[in-house]
């Protein structure tokens, strides 16, 4: 994944974030400097047949169905800053995305056909033309940080690099990136002060690895799971971004969920039953595991972070905390519906 002041690993997007990393910041604001390769022509993609659009008009009421067009596609709410704070557009996520893919593709190659499992021909990647945009459960960040912690907090873009119409990379692409740059030749140009900005796996070819799912995707699978129709337009929002709300990989955000409103409650059998909800969360791990909200939400989430001078230069390593913003979920369980014998 990227460079980032919490940390790298390799594996799944998580950051690694422990005391002797909170004293050491400063070696990490340096971006991670790599000559890619534009293009390659190497292998041959897998062949595959691109995902078929899911008839979903049955399982939506409401301002769902409202939303349901005529390609298949749900209209989805466009992304808004949380605080104010300006915010990049889903078009320009897609561009960034593909610009990083020609800087650092050639790098990142061998994580990414490892984490899928299949060989990648990085001359025949691209970023789907349709990003969904994370909102983040988080508001103001405080000031003073260097700016990749607000960024980790933030809201992110969801972009999908496919080849041959198939889904091959989930990069979240930070919707705090206005002062990141596409050069003439294509590449993409950091700030200084850059970190915690993309985060990306790839995408499992296995049935039970990971692999994020479309709003289309969500709706079938937890109108069928439920036996209610989904009733309002879903949101892809970000779980909590702190060691304590999510705890290790989860907190990427690569591991944000889509949340659906149910038009009638669905009974849970995990947690314990008797339980009811109206309100379902979904991600990318399993696809038919569901999460809820936990019943204890945080008003904040706190943590450390390097405070930098208004020149971005390295001072102390402090505590912050940030709010939660109200009615937002940072901690969930994991959900089982009981049988619902199809949707009415």
């Amino acid at each position: 994944m990227s460079s980032s002041l919490f940390g790298r690993h390799r594996g799944f997007g998580k950051r690694v974030f422990s005391r002797r990393s909170r004293m050491g910041l400063s070696s990490s604001f340096a971006a991670v400097v790599l000559i890619a390769a534009a293009c390659e022509n190497a292998e041959t993609p897998v062949a595959s047949e691109p995902v078929a659009r899911l008839p979903i008009n049955q399982y939506l009421t409401g301002e769902a169905a409202d939303a349901l067009r005529p390609n298949g596609e749900l209209k989805l709410a466009s992304g808004e800053s949380p605080d104010g704070t300006p915010i990049i557009t889903a078009d320009r996520a897609i561009e960034l995305a593909n610009a990083y893919v020609r800087t650092y593709g050639y790098s990142f190659k061998p994580m990414w056909e490892r984490q899928r499992g299949t060989r990648i021909n990085l001359a025949t990647i691209a970023a789907a033309p349709r990003a969904y945009f994370a909102q983040t459960p988080y508001g103001r960040f405080p000031e003073g940080f260097h700016p990749a912690f607000k960024r980790w907090y933030g809201p992110w873009y969801h972009v999908t690099l496919t080849s041959g119409g198939s889904p091959i990379v989930l990069m979240a692409v930070s919707a705090y990136l206005t002062d990141y740059k596409v050069d003439e030749s294509g590449l993409l140009v950091r700030p200084v002060l850059g970190g915690n900005d993309f985060v990306h796996m790839g995408i499992s070819s296995e049935s039970d690895g990971f692999a994020p799912l479309s709003p289309e995707e969500v709706v079938a699978r937890v109108a069928q799971a439920s036996g209610a129709r989904v009733d309002r337009t879903p949101e892809l929002v970000r779980r909590g971004a702190s060691r304590g709300a999510s705890w290790g990989t989860f907190s990427s955000p690569l591991y944000a969920v889509w949340q659906l409103s149910l038009d009638r409650p669905a009974s849970l059998a995990v947690p314990p039953n008797g339980k009811e909800t109206r309100v379902l969360f979904a991600g990318p791990m399993g696809r038919q595991n569901f999460l809820v909200a936990a019943p204890d939400q945080p008003a904040f989430d706190r943590d450390f972070g390097r405070r930098v001078s208004n020149r971005g230069e390295p001072l102390t390593v402090d505590p912050f905390q940030v709010a939660v913003r109200s009615g937002r979920v940072v901690r969930f369980e994991d959900a089982r519906l009981t049988a619902a014998g199809g949707v009415p």
